[in-house]
């Protein structure tokens, strides 16, 4: 459904068809990306973690993307949504730097399935792990 708004979005003529297969495709992307497998710090606006997310920074990149293709007609015909197409670009491209920071971290801060046993066993207060099994 997301891929046939996007196509639908590149071929609608008419602003509000255009504005509105942009939401649906920006909606679908933000429903496959909050199914329990995604990694997200956190998903209350109210909290810090949530901010600080490379999921939802990723998502709100994806929005203002999917706005400037809804809004290529106008950007090119009109001055005033020409400079607002540069501010929301200086937005992006901060958002952009702060993914570049937060991508990394969350890698690193998900551990790879085979190590999740070995560091969930781990006593982190008592600073301890098990010994590793020995190698067949």
């Amino acid at each position: 459904g997301t891929t046939l708004a996007f196509v639908a979005l590149w071929r609608a003529r008419k602003p509000i068809y255009r504005a509105a297969f942009a939401f649906i495709c920006w909606a679908g992307v933000i429903a496959l990306g909050v199914q329990p497998e995604v990694f997200r710090l956190g998903d209350n606006p109210l909290e810090p973690a949530f901010w600080q997310s490379h999921f939802w920074g990723g998502a709100g990149l994806t929005g203002l993307m999917l706005f400037s293709v809804a809004s290529r007609p106008e950007i090119h015909r009109h001055l005033h949504w020409r400079r607002w197409h540069i501010a929301m670009n200086c937005l992006a491209a901060v958002i952009f730097m702060a993914q570049g920071w937060t991508g990394p971290r969350d890698l690193l801060e998900i551990p790879l399935s085979w190590q999740k046993p070995t560091i969930f066993s781990c006593d982190f207060e008592a600073r301890t792990c098990p010994a590793p099994a020995p190698a067949p």
